[in-house]
């Protein structure tokens, strides 16, 4: 079990994968939103599918103001309403807040 772990670690699809046309194909059996969670933290893999903040912006129709950790508001892209105010820990709402 520990050569597989070892080995896994090691693996590296964007060395293997070379082609945007592959890459595109193989993401092509995922949503939208497991693409998004995917490539939000790898700038390598938004580069190559040309993804940039503005548009998981437009995607969640939301907007956050705060920092990543400690207090922060999120507001509606249309209307600037405010739709939740609280805590956040690793950019995730944690805590006490107020939907």
């Amino acid at each position: 079990m520990d050569e597989f772990e070892n080995k896994k670690s090691e693996i590296n699809i964007e060395k293997s994968i070379k082609s945007k046309y592959i890459f595109k194909e193989i993401f092509s059996f995922l949503s939208e939103e497991q693409k998004l969670n995917i490539i939000i933290y790898n700038k390598n893999l938004q580069n190559k599918f040309d993804i940039n903040i503005n548009y998981y912006i437009r995607k969640s129709m939301k907007y956050k103001k705060g920092k990543r950790d400690g207090k922060g508001k999120v507001y509606l892209i249309s209307t600037n309403t405010l739709l939740f105010e609280g805590d956040y820990l690793n950019g995730k709402k944690n805590g006490k807040g107020k939907e």
